[in-house]
C-alpha cells in the first residue's frame, strides 16, 4: 500500500545519508510486491535493485536530504528510476537520459509533471517507440492524475495493481503491443475519466464493472482481439462515449442502447454482431457518431435515426440489411455533415429525394444494394459533398442528372455496374472539377464523355473509366 503522498507523510529517520540498509528495508514494505524484485538475490540486477543503488550512489538531491526526508519524494524518485531502468534494460539503449542525472528534481524530468508541492500529477512518454513492459512501482505515484504512454512498444499484460490509484483520471496506452485481458480493478477507479487501451493485443471478454462506473466518460478499446456479447451494463452511464470497434464481439446489439439518451459516441464497427439495429433508438440527441459498419446484422433501418438531432456520422454499410432507405433520414439537415454510408447491404426500393436535403453531408455511399428507380436530381443539391458519391452496383435506370455536375466539390463520383443507366453524359459533368475519380462502366450511356473531364485528366483527374463503345479521346487505356 503505497503512502500517503503529502508533506506531512512519514519520514526516514534522521539522516544526511539514508543507510543501504534502511532506505531499501523502506522501499520494500512500500513495492506492490512486497519488495520481492528489490530484494532479488539473481546474479542479474532488477530494475528494482537498479533503481535503489541509482538512490544510494548517483541520487545527489537524495544524498544531501534536499527532500527533507520526504518519504512522497523518495518513493517518486524511485519509481521513475525503475520505469527507466525497465525500460533500458529491455532495450539495450539509453532512452530517457535526462532521467540518469541524479543532480535535478524528477518534476525536471521530461514526461513529468508536478504540481507547486513537488507532487507528480501526470506521466507522458508518447510516440518515443521504446520497448518495454509496464513496471507495478508506478502506482507508487499516487497523486497521479494522468498516465498516458501511446504510440510506443509497450508488451505484457496491464499490471492489475494500477487499480489503486486513487486519483487517476486519464490513462492512455493506445497504439501498443499489449497482451492479457483488461482488469476489473481497473473499472473501479474512483475518479478515472477516460481509458483508451486501442490498437493493442488485448483479450478476453469486457468487465461488466466498467459499466457500472459513474465517472467513466469515454472507454476505448477498439482494435484488440476482444470477445464475448457486449455487457448490458455498458449502456448503463449516458455520458459514455463507447469505442469498442474492430474486435471479435457476437451476439446482438442490447435494446438497452436506447434507453441512454445521452450517448455521445458509438462505435461498434468491425466486430461480428448479429440481429437487428434495436428500434429503441429514439431521442439520442447528444449522439456524435454511430459507426455500426461491418458486422452481420439483418432488419431493416430504423426510421428512428432521423432523431439522430446532432450525428455527424451514420455508417451501417458492409452488413445484411434490408428494407427501404426511411425518409426520416432527411432529417438531419442541419447535423449530418460526415458522412452517409449504406453501401453493402441488401437495401431496395428507390433512392427517396428527400435525401438532397442533407445539404451538409461529404460523403454519400449507397453502393452495392438493390436499389431502383432513376437517380434523384436533388442529389445536385448536396453542393458540400467532397468525397464521395457511390451509386454503382445497382439496379438503377433513365439518365444520368445533369445536377450532379453542380458537386464542384466532390472527388469520387461511382456509377459503374447500373445496366438501366442510359442516355448520354450530361457536359454539365465537366464542371466538376475536383473531381479525382469518375468511374462509370458497365451501363448502357452512349454519347461521348465531356471534353472538360478529358482536360482535366492527369491535372486533376487520375482514373476515368467508361465502357469503350462511348466515344472518348482519352480513355483509351481505361475503357472496359
Amino acid at each position: 500500500m503505497a503512502p500517503s503522498p503529502s508533506p506531512s507523510a512519514a519520514t526516514l529517520s534522521p539522516s544526511s545519508s539514508p543507510t543501504m540498509y534502511n532506505l531499501r528495508e523502506f522501499l520494500g514494505r512500500q513495492s506492490p510486491d512486497g519488495g520481492t524484485a528489490l530484494f532479488s538475490t539473481g546474479t542479474t540486477p532488477t530494475p528494482q535493485t537498479a533503481a535503489w543503488e541509482w538512490l544510494l550512489t548517483q541520487d545527489t538531491i537524495l544524498a544531501s536530504s534536499a527532500m527533507g526526508g520526504e518519504t512522497y519524494r523518495i518513493l517518486q524518485r524511485y519509481a521513475l528510476q525503475v520505469f527507466r531502468y525497465t525500460i533500458l534494460f529491455d532495450n539495450g539503449a539509453t532512452y530517457l537520459t535526462e532521467w540518469a542525472d541524479g543532480s535535478i528534481s524528477e518534476c525536471d524530468y521530461p514526461g513529468v509533471t508536478c504540481n507547486s508541492l513537488s507532487i507528480v500529477t501526470e506521466l507522458s512518454l508518447n510516440g518515443v517507440d521504446f520497448v518495454t513492459t509496464l513496471p507495478e512501482e508506478l502506482v507508487l505515484l499516487s497523486s497521479l492524475t494522468s498516465l498516458s504512454l501511446h504510440n510506443n512498444a509497450i508488451y505484457g499484460t496491464l499490471p492489475t495493481v494500477y487499480g489503486g490509484f486513487s486519483k487517476l483520471e486519464d490513462l492512455y496506452l493506445y497504439g501498443n503491443e499489449l497482451t492479457g485481458t483488461m482488469p476489473t480493478e481497473y473499472a473501479t477507479m474512483p475518479k478515472m475519466k477516460r481509458v483508451d487501451g486501442s490498437f493493442n493485443s488485448l483479450t478476453g471478454t469486457i468487465p461488466t464493472e466498467y459499466g457500472l462506473s459513474t465517472t467513466l466518460e469515454r472507454f476505448d478499446y477498439e482494435f484488440n482481439a476482444l470477445h464475448g456479447t457486449i455487457p448490458n451494463e455498458m449502456f448503463s452511464n449516458s455520458n459514455l462515449c463507447l469505442i469498442i470497434s474492430g474486435n471479435r464481439l457476437n451476439g446482438t446489439i442490447p435494446t438497452e442502447l436506447g434507453s441512454i439518451k445521452m450517448l455521445k459516441t458509438i462505435r461498434l464497427h468491425n466486430n461480428e454482431l448479429t440481429g437487428t439495429i434495436p428500434t429503441e433508438l429514439e431521442n439520442m440527441s447528444d449522439l456524435g457518431d454511430f459507426f455500426l459498419h461491418n458486422n452481420m446484422l439483418t432488419g431493416s433501418i430504423p426510421t428512428t435515426f432521423g432523431t439522430f438531432t446532432n450525428t455527424w456520422g451514420l455508417d451501417v454499410s458492409n452488413n445484411a440489411l434490408t428494407g427501404t432507405i426511411p425518409t426520416e433520414l432527411s432529417l438531419l439537415t442541419s447535423s449530418l455533415a460526415s458522412h452517409l454510408a449504406l453501401e453493402n447491404n441488401m437495401l431496395n426500393g428507390t433512392i427517396p429525394t428527400v435525401l438532397g436535403r442533407l445539404r451538409e453531408v461529404k460523403d454519400l455511399r449507397l453502393a452495392n444494394n438493390q436499389f431502383v428507380g432513376t437517380i434523384p436530381s436533388q442529389l445536385g443539391f448536396l453542393t458540400k459533398l467532397s468525397n464521395k458519391l457511390t451509386l454503382s452496383q445497382n439496379q438503377l435506370t433513365g439518365k444520368i442528372p445533369s445536377e450532379l455536375g453542380e458537386l464542384t466539390e466532390l472527388k469520387s463520383l461511382e456509377l459503374e455496374f447500373n445496366a438501366g443507366l442510359t442516355g448520354t453524359f450530361p457536359p454539365h459533368l465537366g464542371n466538376m472539377t475536383a473531381l479525382l475519380d469518375f468511374i462509370a462502366y458497365g451501363n448502357n450511356i452512349t454519347g461521348s464523355v465531356p471534353a472538360a473531364m478529358c482536360a482535366n485528366l492527369g491535372n486533376q483527374l487520375s482514373r476515368l473509366e467508361v465502357d469503350c463503345d462511348v466515344s472518348c479521346s482519352c480513355c483509351a487505356e481505361f475503357c472496359f
